[in-house]
């Protein structure tokens, strides 16, 4: 009988989230400070917009998991907030799409307050019209309340509403404040950063860091005893476990999610036995490092592929000649990747040299290069010896 708990590796949503709350680690002030301020927002006209921002698998989904959560236990809120957690998946060209969105996610978190049939009169008009019709109709539905809108990939949303489409948005809201709003994004666009852009200075904008070893030690020892296993929690504070936590560390380029791929090997001391599980973990992440590279422009996707495959740094001269590109192109395609967190850069004299920011993501474009299981063997001698 398996008594794992179940920690969804990439939809952090679907575990329970008191498990969540079980091995939350780094950001609990963080966390304290958003709950009170969308607390005030709903108590006072003050209302705030956040922003928080890291690359794929940093924990934002878990933090704003537990956010919605915290508010919702709340029972001083419960009259004073409605909360509409957008689906990341989900595209809105125009304020009409995004704002149905907002409602049909009202429907399901508040369905006593809000119903898919009553938007059928905004169906017979055109979209124009239905856009001022639901502006008025969501506005009336709130009854005076706080409007908490979740958006995830924030960078997402803004890329598909256009220039026009946020500016209809930022009016809406200067012209209605009963909205507050948490998102997440994977970096600071223009449409955030830049000073001519309508939402500049908009959100009180906090980066996520990765994981330090301490912090990473912590999560482990926190997912362990959730699952009730107290020799892997006391094995994880002897000196070999600190040992294989710098190890898993080297791989995981301090990513939360990894560390939640990776806690199962912390304490198997059985290097046949570990081999199978690490190779099938390697063939699970592989299609999520092969999105996250799928998504990239064309060129940045050469770059983070050629990287990828090689066993050291390189500097922006020879990623240029093994490109076929000008230095300038690679480095200021290198700068954006950076900001993205797919690489990570380092000073030798005057000349910078990327590598890929999580080793693992090398692994898997390594072996799918190679298809063996050799470097799989290799990689977990190196792991037992270290």
């Amino acid at each position: 009988m398996n008594d794992r708990a179940f920690l969804s590796v990439f939809t952090p949503s679907r575990t329970a989230p008191e498990d969540l709350e079980a091995i939350f680690v780094q950001r609990e002030a963080m966390l304290a400070d958003a709950v009170e301020r969308v607390r005030e927002s709903a108590m006072t006209g003050n209302k705030h917009h956040q922003l928080f921002v890291g690359p794929r698998g940093t924990g934002k989904t878990h933090l704003v998991t537990l956010l919605v959560y915290r508010l919702s236990q709340d029972t001083t809120l419960q009259d004073r907030l409605h909360i509409a957690w957008l689906n990341e998946d989900e595209t809105s060209t125009n304020l009409l799409e995004f704002l149905r969105r907002i409602y049909l996610a009202l429907v399901k978190r508040h369905p006593g307050n809000y119903s898919e049939a009553a938007l059928e009169p905004m169906y017979e008009r055109d979209a124009v019209a239905a856009t001022l019709w639901l502006e008025n109709f969501l506005l009336q539905r709130l009854q005076n309340r706080t409007l908490l809108v979740v958006v995830e990939n924030l960078d997402a949303l803004f890329e598909g509403l256009g220039a026009a489409g946020q500016k209809q948005l930022r009016a809406f809201i200067q012209e209605h404040p009963v909205f507050a709003i948490v998102a997440t994004a994977q970096r600071l666009v223009d449409d955030i950063a830049k000073r001519s852009s309508v939402f500049f200075g908009f959100f009180q904008t906090e980066p996520l860091e990765t994981l330090s070893v301490e912090e990473a030690a912590e999560l482990l020892g926190k997912i362990a005893k959730l699952n009730g296993q107290r020799e892997a929690a006391a094995f994880l504070r002897s000196p070999l476990g600190r040992a294989r936590i710098r190890a898993l560390h080297h791989l995981s380029g301090g990513n939360h999610r990894i560390y939640l791929v990776l806690s199962q090997f912390i304490t198997d001391d059985n290097i046949d036995a570990l081999v199978i599980p690490f190779a099938k973990m390697i063939d699970e992440m592989t299609p999520y490092y092969q999105e996250r590279i799928r998504w990239l422009p064309p060129q940045q996707r050469k770059i983070v592929e050629h990287l990828c495959l090689r066993e050291r740094p390189a500097p922006v001269k020879d990623l240029a000649k093994r490109l076929f590109a000008t230095s300038q192109s690679i480095s200021s395609q290198l700068m954006d990747l950076r900001g993205k967190g797919y690489v990570l850069s380092a000073q030798r004299g005057r000349e910078s040299l990327y590598e890929i920011a999580e080793p693992l993501m090398r692994l898997c474009v390594e072996v799918k290069e190679n298809q063996t299981r050799e470097p799989m063997r290799l990689l977990v001698d190196f792991l037992r010896v270290w």
